[in-house]
């Protein structure tokens, strides 16, 4: 059936909300902010990641040293190898393979550190939440300070755009991709253009059909109305439409 779009913005860690920006009937654009929440935990969890990080660096530094000297006294010795037996110069070569390794190891270290504290900066963020699309706010949830757990609805928005979802079997889901064009069809109604904005990579259990969403190129349609979807063949030159700015000529 056809319907508005409707977004539902989830809150997006469990914590207290301190500010919602908006209400309902208010116009959003994307990426504004819509509301604030208490990042207390994972601002702390971003200083912990951070001080990680220069203790890595640090170590890393200590580890170059290490290894800089160890290769100089191993290239010293081989330099006067007549000095030393052949003990000593398998002792120093030991050294510099040791050193390396710690090296590395830090330098593991660090990729990982860092990548964690690329990721506590990302969830950070999120304390800010904002708009995934824009559209008008249809309805807001709980209040400002109320606690929140990760994923409860806090704002919905509709997008003003025109939706359908439907069903298709394995076999009937070639070329079926995102962006894919589609034609839906309705009784009492022309024919309407639109595209594939997901599909969904598995079978439901329960159908054994494969789901997909698809935006309407319309503004006005009639809610709710059962419709019929027809694959779009693809276009002469091997293009296919990837939005509703274009128009897929026979």
């Amino acid at each position: 059936m056809v319907r508005q779009r409707r977004i539902v913005v989830p809150a997006p860690f469990d914590a207290r909300l301190l500010e919602r920006f908006v209400q309902p009937g208010d116009e959003v654009k994307e990426g504004q902010p819509v509301a604030r929440f208490d990042s207390e935990s994972v601002d702390r969890t971003l200083a912990v990641a951070q001080a990680a990080v220069a203790e890595v660096e640090a170590s890393l530094r200590v580890a170059q040293v290490e290894m800089e000297q160890a290769a100089s006294r191993y290239t010293r010795r081989k330099g006067r190898s007549e000095l030393f037996s052949t003990e000593q110069l398998e002792e120093v070569e030991a050294e510099v393979e040791v050193s390396r390794a710690r090296l590395e190891s830090a330098e593991a270290r660090l990729g990982a550190a860092r990548t964690a504290a690329e990721q506590a900066r990302a969830e950070a963020a999120k304390a800010t939440l904002r708009a995934p699309l824009g559209g008008v706010v249809d309805q807001v949830y709980g209040s400002p300070g109320m606690y929140d757990t990760r994923g409860a609805p806090v704002v919905a928005i509709e997008a003003g755009e025109w939706h359908v979802r439907f069903a298709a079997p394995p076999e009937a889901t070639i070329g079926l991709s995102a962006g894919a064009p589609i034609t839906v069809t309705f009784e009492d109604h022309e024919p309407v253009l639109g595209f594939v904005i997901h599909a969904s990579p598995e079978l439901d259990p329960r159908t054994l059909l494969h789901t997909f969403e698809a935006l309407l190129c319309s503004d006005e349609l009639p809610a709710g109305t059962p419709v019929r979807v027809l694959a779009v063949p693809q276009l002469a030159e091997g293009e296919l439409a990837l939005d509703c700015s274009g128009s897929l000529e026979e």
